[in-house]
């Protein structure tokens, strides 16, 4: 009895120290955004006016944070996706620079064929913004349609073939963030070959970015976006309509 008491009791600590640090970094990091949706929304009331319409921004994305959340936590316990890693990370820094390297092409496009003039939220707000309308995409483009996905692929039955699913659900929800750029005109009237190659652009770096969710975790595939944002939507959203308008 005593063996078996200390078993369980080992298991209850290594699990905290192995698992917890994940969770916690994921609540983190939606209990921040949520806070930097609050931070600018009270600095510009319509900030947040082209997502949410003239709703207050904290009510969809408290739901949405507490929905990724959920969705992660579910796809973390099927074993198929982690919320991070520790080890192994050497390769993410490529990851980072092929980030770069896309972002680098969607200012290309805009240089030749200027996208809406507001399509990027103006600085300061933009430092706030991001960060969070990020989690918005990562949730609604990846996490969401890569569930369901692969539950339709019959991923979590046994027997399946499941590195094949994921492999397959990963190019299928690849395709969901373009087509919904393609198809809201987000990015204004475009020419056909703009809105081509935006496209093709953004479906890769979607694909990229689901690439690292699978060998990586979702931090990770998050930290992608980010550096994207950083130089597309902040660093050369701050100086495109000085330079293009």
């Amino acid at each position: 009895m005593d063996t078996l008491g200390g078993g369980r009791m080992k298991r209850m600590w290594i699990l905290p120290c192995e698992y917890g640090w994940r969770h916690l970094t994921l609540i983190g990091i939606s209990l921040t955004v949520i806070g930097f949706t609050g931070v600018a929304y009270s600095s510009d009331p319509h900030v947040y006016e082209r997502f949410f319409g003239e709703i207050n921004p904290l009510i969809p994305m408290i739901l949405i944070a507490v929905l990724g959340i959920m969705l992660m936590l579910y796809l973390e316990s099927r074993n198929w996706f982690k919320i991070s890693v520790k080890e192994n990370l050497g390769g993410v820094s490529y990851w980072f620079a092929l980030a770069a390297l896309f972002a680098v092409i969607t200012i290309s496009i805009d240089l030749n064929s200027p996208l809406a003039a507001d399509i990027n939220i103006p600085f300061p707000q933009a430092i706030l913004f991001y960060p969070s309308i990020g989690i918005v995409a990562e949730t609604l483009f990846h996490l969401l349609p890569l569930t369901l996905v692969l539950l339709v692929l019959g991923i979590f039955r046994e027997g399946a073939n499941r590195e094949r699913a994921i492999l397959i659900g990963i190019f299928i929800v690849a395709a969901v963030e373009p087509l919904f750029q393609t198809l809201t005109g987000i990015s204004g009237p475009q020419p056909l070959w703009s809105n081509i190659f935006i496209g093709v652009n953004i479906y890769f770096f979607s694909l990229s970015q689901l690439l690292v969710f699978r060998q990586y975790g979702f931090i990770w595939m998050y930290a992608t976006r980010l550096v994207y944002y950083l130089l597309w939507h902040i660093v050369w959203g701050h100086y495109r309509l000085d330079i293009l308008f």
